[in-house]
C-alpha cells in the first residue's frame, strides 16, 4: 500500500487527471492550505473551476497556489453578444496572464468564440465547438487506448 505522497511520485497523478479542481468548500479557508502546496511540488497543477462565480474570489488568488483558472460558460456564452461579458473576459485572462496563470474558457460552443479567445491569448477552451460529452468507454478508446485513432469529430 502507497501513502499518497509515493503514489503521487509513483504514478505522477497525470495518467488520467492532470488538473486538481479547488472546489467551493476551499473558500471558507483563511490560510494557504499546506497539502496544495505539497501537490503543487509534486507537479500537480490547480484550477480554480468555474471562476467568477460562486466562490472562486479574487481573494483567493493570494493564498492558493493555483496554476489556472477556468472562467465560467456564463461569461464565454455570452462575450459575442455582450459588451459587459467580453469586458470580464478580456479583464479575467489579463488577470490571469498577469498572475503567471493559464487560462482554461469554459462554455465554447462556436468559432466566432474559440476565434475572440485566441485573439485574447486564451491557450484552452473547452466546451461543444471542441466536441460533445462522450461516455467513458468511447473517450478511452478515442484518447487513450494504445494505437487509438481520434475519432471524435
Amino acid at each position: 500500500m502507497f501513502s499518497a505522497p509515493q503514489q503521487i511520485r509513483r504514478f505522477r497523478c497525470l495518467t488520467i487527471v492532470r488538473y486538481v479542481l479547488l472546489l467551493a468548500v476551499l473558500a471558507g479557508c483563511g490560510q494557504k492550505p499546506t497539502q496544495l502546496d505539497k501537490l503543487r511540488r509534486f507537479g500537480v497543477r490547480l484550477a480554480f473551476d468555474d471562476f467568477g462565480t460562486g466562490f472562486a474570489s479574487l481573494n483567493l488568488l493570494r493564498t492558493f497556489p493555483v496554476t489556472h483558472i477556468k472562467i465560467d460558460k456564463s461569461f464565454t456564452q455570452l462575450m459575442n453578444i455582450s459588451d459587459k461579458d467580453r469586458v470580464i473576459v478580456t479583464s479575467l485572462i489579463q488577470m490571469a496572464k498577469e498572475l503567471g496563470l493559464e487560462v482554461v474558457a469554459e462554455g465554447v460552443e462556436n468559432e466566432a468564440a474559440a476565434e475572440f479567445l485566441r485573439s485574447q491569448n486564451c491557450e484552452t477552451g473547452q466546451g461543444f465547438f471542441y466536441g460533445k460529452p462522450v461516455p467513458p468507454a468511447v473517450f478511452a478508446e478515442a484518447f487513450l487506448l494504445e494505437g487509438a485513432e481520434r475519432k471524435l469529430a
